[in-house]
């Protein structure tokens, strides 16, 4: 192996690693900041069998999929609530929020996210638009229908290993409609 072939394969592996390292940071840091655990999203799968995680989500025209709006912590919109007031407040930080299962959730890295910077005096909205499965293309359009007309002052991602897993499907496109399905063709 060359010595840029190497270089490259050091690039590749770092690439895909950081947001895994990142997302395990925050948690190691919030436990060395707070002196506890970080909740992690286990409101989502605790004994639930197949039927019950269906009943999670709903089908939605942009993402194909989003939480189902009836659970007790989710908007209309089909989002982890509170979600923000329009329009946007001066001097109020706002920061959206598109992942996967690590960032899903009432309990997940974004919430804490919002406590922190309250602790820190900082006024700020954060929104939850992370969905379980999600990839880089439903989160795109999350934060193209829903995020954007918010005014973010930041968005941050983590995808993780629905990404991982959306690239080594086979017959790889690059809308990645080879890994998604319309929702009327699910089980259930």
């Amino acid at each position: 192996m060359t010595r840029r072939a190497k270089r490259r394969l050091i690039i590749v592996a770092i690439l895909v690693t950081a947001p895994f390292a990142a997302d395990y940071g925050f948690w190691l840091g919030y436990r060395m900041v707070k002196g506890e655990p970080a909740t992690r999203n286990l409101v989502f799968y605790q004994e639930r069998s197949a039927n019950e995680m269906i009943d999670l989500y709903a089908p939605n025209d942009h993402t194909v999929y989003t939480f189902n709006p009836d659970l007790p912590y989710v908007g209309d919109s089909g989002f982890i609530e509170p979600i923000p007031t329009a329009p946007k407040k001066p001097g109020v930080l706002r920061i959206v929020a598109v992942g996967t299962s690590e960032t899903a959730g009432q309990f997940a890295w974004p919430s804490h996210l919002h406590d922190m910077l309250s602790e820190a005096g900082i006024e700020n909205e954060v929104w939850n638009l992370a969905v379980p499965g999600y990839t880089s293309m439903e989160g795109i359009k999350a934060l193209r229908y829903k995020g954007y007309p918010f005014q973010p002052d930041f968005v941050l991602a983590g995808f993780g290993a629905s990404e991982l897993r959306a690239g080594i499907f086979p017959n790889l496109k690059d809308d990645y409609s080879h890994f998604r399905r319309e929702w009327s063709l699910r089980p259930g």
